[in-house]
């Protein structure tokens, strides 16, 4: 979980240079592992967990879960 948040904060600063920023409020995150609790950051804003029970919005559309998009 440590390395993934190194990460992430390795491309924020890299962004940040070009003048791109990233918008936390865009973002979430997918664990394939359920049972390893931690929090992604972006900025100190913390991502939402991507699940079956928390489906990745888009323009209003659940994607990321092959059962919601089914009923589409």
């Amino acid at each position: 979980p440590q390395l993934m948040q190194t990460y992430i904060e390795t491309m924020v600063h890299l962004s940040d240079k070009l003048s791109l920023r990233f918008r936390p409020s865009k973002c979430g995150h997918y664990n394939s592992n359920i049972n390893l609790p931690y929090e992604v950051k972006i900025y100190n804003n913390v991502l939402p967990k991507v699940d079956k029970e928390n489906p990745y919005m888009y323009l209003g559309v659940p994607v990321g879960n092959n059962n919601y998009q089914d009923d589409i």
